[in-house]
């Protein structure tokens, strides 16, 4: 990689100890107004959670640190302020003094660490500070930047296609910002979420070669069918209920013979009473006759 320094920096400045980020600032000629350190870092586009410092420019550093600080209202204020120092080309880390008024140098940035205490700890270096950018790397890839298009390439996209998932905004910053497309490849690449995503994946390649969602609509279409089907209680129910109206109507036809029978058996009879009747009639007419024929002939006066 061949680094190159973009803004000069001047660490021959001095500044009120607990304005750090305003002489990191002041030192790369920088003069916005800001927050506090934390928020400069969280705001830096192009981060390196490491110390692979580049070689033969400057870069702002940068720590996190909670603490409680006096502000210049007179009131004392607990948060996360960070800490905001400048490492020059040959490894001194320049920062604003720890107390009074001035600037102090330490040999590394565990050192600065120390010197400060309560906690604080080294957490990278960036290219660029309060949207001013340093330093740039000329001779290779360049690195990936805190940025939303990069976040949505790299950490949503290209997570989403390797790992099977998206990565927060947080695991974006803290593994993807500052490195190399390479790198970038490496680290989601050889991670077991990728070896489980690349097995999904196989999953789903053979899903669509054997339609599976074909094959499970189908299965669907029969389950949905064999649950309207009657269960065996169901049917032993309703054979019952078949079985009684079966003997019903047995009965009713029988019971309908019958009387039929009774009513053919009933205009047989009638029919027989009429003709005996009539043969009765007949006979006795004819008894009439002749006892007239006999009158007429043998008694006197009617002749």
């Amino acid at each position: 990689m061949a680094w190159k320094q973009l803004v000069q920096p001047n660490v021959a400045i001095n500044e009120t100890a607990g304005l750090c980020l305003q002489y990191a600032k002041r030192a790369f000629n920088n003069f916005t107004s800001g927050t506090n350190a934390w928020d400069a870092w969280e705001a830096a586009q192009y981060k390196h959670r490491d110390r692979n410092f580049p070689e033969g420019v400057a870069v702002p550093v940068w720590f996190d640190w909670t603490g409680t600080v006096k502000w210049t209202d007179g009131i004392w204020r607990t948060q996360r302020y960070g800490h905001a120092a400048v490492r020059m080309p040959d490894g001194k880390i320049w920062s604003s003094p720890l107390t009074g008024h001035g600037r102090a140098w330490f040999a590394s940035v565990d050192d600065l660490a120390r010197a400060f205490g309560g906690g604080m700890t080294y957490v990278g270096w960036s290219e660029d500070i309060s949207g001013t950018r340093v330093t740039k790397d000329e001779g290779g890839d360049m690195p990936i930047p805190d940025a939303d298009n990069y976040y949505w390439r790299y950490g949503v996209r290209l997570a989403m296609q390797v790992r099977g998932r998206e990565l927060t905004r947080e695991e974006f910053r803290q593994h993807i910002v500052g490195k190399t497309d390479l790198q970038v490849v490496e680290l989601l690449s050889d991670d077991p979420e990728a070896n489980v995503a690349q097995n999904w994946q196989e999953v789903g390649r053979v899903a669509v070669q054997d339609r599976w969602a074909e094959q499970i609509y189908r299965l669907q279409d029969q389950v949905a069918v064999l649950s309207k089907r009657p269960s065996d209680e169901q049917i032993k129910s309703l054979q019952s209920e078949l079985d009684t109206l079966s003997k019903s109507a047995e009965d009713a036809l029988a019971n309908a013979e019958k009387a039929r029978l009774e009513a053919d058996a009933a205009r047989l009879k009638n029919a027989e009473l009429l003709a005996q009747a009539e043969a009765d009639k007949q006979a006795g007419e004819t008894v009439l006759r002749r006892i007239g024929q006999f009158i007429s002939k043998y008694l006197p006066g009617n002749k």
